[in-house]
């Protein structure tokens, strides 16, 4: 029987067991604001498996347990004939989706996270910190079929987030989605097409991994599989691929 789960740090038991692997759950149970989404787990005693889901449209699904049968479980729990945005599904959890849900979007990524001792970075151009009227610029560029300015900003107001400009245009970027206890998701890195192949993708990643370590934090991160240039500069610079995180968007029965 799925249950609502009222007392959060019952939580910790499922999540903390892997902290880098859970991080995006671990944000939206300890970190995020309790009023933006619901945290359910299969049973009160000894869960095995959770599912955090956003309150409003698209509600966001994040998943988190090594029991099969519970997280079955738990998506069978889902209400029908809603769309939901799944983030960071183990693949196994991604199959159940994929064979349960009406599919419109299937999105698999590397995940990925670094050790100070494996980092090889260089900073070899002028980086500074993004401001949050930057925000437009990057909305602009980074996800086309949606708005997203308003997250991009709060990234920007309450996480890391640098950049680079040649005359005072805002030409390349990075920044952070979440931070735990343990961890520092980077994400957003993107340099305006005309300006790529001169190393500024490298300097701005170093300068946001330093910034991390500064933070006594691991840098972990997703890269979208079909994104080579993205997957050989991390792999470049030091970050161990961990597993396969899947990111879909479905509808439900």
């Amino acid at each position: 029987m799925v249950e609502r789960l009222r007392f959060r740090p019952k939580a910790r038991g499922i999540l903390c067991a892997r902290p880098l692997w859970n991080a995006l759950p671990i944000h939206r149970v300890f970190h995020a604001p309790a009023s933006e989404r619901d945290v359910f787990i299969d049973r009160m005693d000894d869960p095995q498996a959770l599912m955090t889901v956003g309150r409003y449209a698209p509600h966001v699904v994040s998943m988190a347990g090594r029991n099969e049968k519970a997280l079955r479980t738990l998506l069978d729990d889902l209400e029908g004939g809603k769309e939901y945005r799944f983030h960071a599904l183990d693949a196994r959890t991604a199959d159940r989706v994929r064979r349960s849900f009406d599919v419109q979007s299937d999105n698999p990524s590397w995940f990925y996270t670094l050790e100070r001792k494996d980092f090889v970075g260089d900073v070899g151009h002028e980086i500074s910190p993004l401001v949050p009227e930057d925000a437009e610029t990057i909305n602009e560029h980074w996800n086309p079929e949606e708005d997203s300015a308003r997250y991009i900003r709060s990234r920007i107001e309450k996480g890391l987030a640098f950049g680079m400009r040649v005359d005072g245009e805002l030409i390349a970027w990075d920044a952070t989605h979440l931070e735990t206890d343990r961890a520092i998701m980077v994400g957003l890195l993107h340099v305006m097409e005309r300006f790529r192949k001169r190393g500024y993708a490298r300097s701005i990643t170093t300068t946001m991994i330093n910034a991390v370590f500064e933070r006594g934090k691991t840098p972990i991160c997703h890269i979208f599989k079909d994104n080579e240039p993205s997957v050989r500069l991390t792999e470049e610079m030091g970050f161990r691929r961990r597993g396969e995180h899947i990111w879909l968007r479905a509808v439900s029965p």
